[in-house]
């Protein structure tokens, strides 16, 4: 075999050139039985524009912590604080969470403050967030996931490139460029419309009952939903075009195709029996 397919370059490319892409990298709630071959070069920029960025966002390493998922490096997740400053002296530390346990780290000094130094102490930190890194993140898990699960139907009949293009913001495309794209999105950041907020209270539940990171697709009429989150926690969804007639539409893909990772393990199931069982919970704990 010297060739092999990169659905992050809509390309052929030789196999040597290729290498296995956690869809879900395992920081973030993945695992060994859901990867593809990608190009290295294109893997590589993307692990450290979207996945490591993901990994370390304020609000993602918190649930990393508490769900305490580990990279390939096995190390303990934690958060840190970088601007922070002790509120009484005005004196620069870093705040760090590290599993369930905190302390302050003097970068001037580097080392940890002792107790004596940092009890009764009150802090003002700050820190930055990306707004749209979370769609990104969305739509690349959408992209390969799409292709791991529908393979070349995904490739003819839905419009991947779009999908493509907003993975790419700031990487090779603009706001401006992926303005123009048919997709619709959602995500905690951004008002959601009050014709998509039931569904989406739909996706987030489901993501509570997986309880693990998970990748939903549902199709409609003309379109695919694809929604995503991580140790169970809902990230966004993308609504994008597809010719969903010409997906499979029974057994385990009726109304579309849900994959969880729990306890490092893949499970599949269909949208509609998941749907059901989501329904059969809530009636129980009425």
């Amino acid at each position: 075999m010297n060739d092999t397919y990169c659905i992050y370059l809509n390309e052929m490319i030789e196999f040597k050139d290729s290498n296995l892409e956690h869809i879900f990298p395992l920081s973030l709630g993945g695992c060994n039985e859901f990867v593809i071959r990608v190009d290295i070069n294109k893997n590589s920029i993307l692990g450290s524009q979207i996945d490591g960025k993901m990994s370390n966002d304020f609000l993602i390493s918190g649930i990393r912590r508490h769900k305490d998922l580990r990279g390939h490096s096995g190390e303990i997740p934690k958060t840190v604080l970088k601007k922070s400053k002790l509120t009484t002296t005005n004196r620069p530390i870093q705040l760090v969470f590290e599993g369930k346990k905190s302390h302050f780290f003097d970068p001037i000094d580097k080392r940890v403050l002792t107790e004596k130094e940092s009890i009764g102490q009150s802090i003002n930190s700050t820190f930055k967030m990306d707004m749209n890194l979370r769609l990104q993140f969305v739509a690349k898990v959408l992209l390969a996931s799409g292709y791991f699960i529908y393979k070349e139907t995904f490739i003819k009949y839905a419009d991947h490139e779009s999908l493509r293009r907003f993975m790419n913001l700031n990487i090779t495309e603009t706001k401006e460029s992926i303005s123009r794209l048919s997709l619709k999105v959602i995500d905690i950041f951004h008002e959601i419309p009050e014709e998509s907020k039931g569904l989406t209270g739909i996706f987030k539940n489901l993501c509570k009952v997986i309880d693990g990171s998970c990748v939903m697709f549902l199709l409609s009429t003309e379109n695919i939903i694809g929604s995503v989150g991580i140790a169970g926690e809902y990230m966004g969804t993308i609504n994008f075009k597809a010719d969903t007639k010409m997906f499979p539409n029974d057994n385990g893909f009726r109304l579309g195709h849900v994959i969880g990772i729990q306890d490092n393990q893949l499970r599949r199931n269909s949208f509609y029996d998941m749907t059901a069982k989501l329904h059969e919970l809530m009636k129980k704990n009425k």
